[in-house]
């Protein structure tokens, strides 16, 4: 197995949507772990997939229904 498929794995089994950075804007799901060409991918989280309220996903560290209204 790639270390791709083993992220992907223990992403999905702890029900987790993607990844998140949390000293810097960058997220991505599971279906396009990193998509940037130099992640930092050690300060890299598990993360749940959130709608922003310009209509766009983001990954961040809460699920929607643990947001703040």
């Amino acid at each position: 197995m790639t270390i791709r498929e083993l992220l992907t794995e223990a992403l999905k089994a702890n029900d987790f949507d993607g990844l998140y950075h949390s000293e810097i804007e960058c997220g991505c799901v599971i279906e396009d772990l990193f998509p940037c060409e130099n992640p930092d991918w050690e300060e890299c989280r598990g993360g749940y997939k959130q709608l922003r309220d310009d209509g766009d996903w983001i990954v961040g560290p809460k699920k929607e229904d643990e947001l703040e209204p």
